[in-house]
């Protein structure tokens, strides 16, 4: 499936902790999109495409950089959407991220299910 010029092209995970990033990576590449983890800011911001949309993924419990200097970047890209997780019980995390303009706030057991739906609709576009 390729992606729609209306779709995200790019899918970036941003953790220092990569259990999640192949599952991750597993939906980039069914889906036809581009991928990379980030494990530190300037990753992050040497892999921004600011001309085309992208999906940064945000593992809130293995941040790697503080919250609010991956915000502040992120909102420099108005082509990029947000996606923050964390375990459920670290509800302060799940918070500050809401605070902090995230997209979309989920707990880490509603991860897998919702990039199963959140591909599907990018691929249907």
């Amino acid at each position: 499936m390729n992606p729609t010029e209306d779709s995200f092209q790019h899918v970036y995970l941003l953790s220092t902790e990569l259990m999640v990033s192949s599952l991750i990576e597993g939906y980039a590449r069914r889906h036809a999109r581009k991928y990379k983890t980030c494990s530190n800011l300037d990753i992050f911001r040497e892999s921004l495409i600011v001309t085309e949309k992208g999906f940064a993924i945000l593992d809130l419990f293995h941040l790697p950089a503080p919250l609010d200097e991956i915000m502040q970047l992120i909102s420099s890209h108005e082509n990029l959407t947000t996606l923050a997780f964390a375990p459920h019980v670290r509800t302060e995390l799940l918070r500050q991220a809401e605070e902090a303009g995230c997209d979309l706030v989920i707990p880490r057991s509603q991860l897998d299910r919702h990039l199963e739906n959140r591909f599907q609709q990018e691929s249907s576009r």
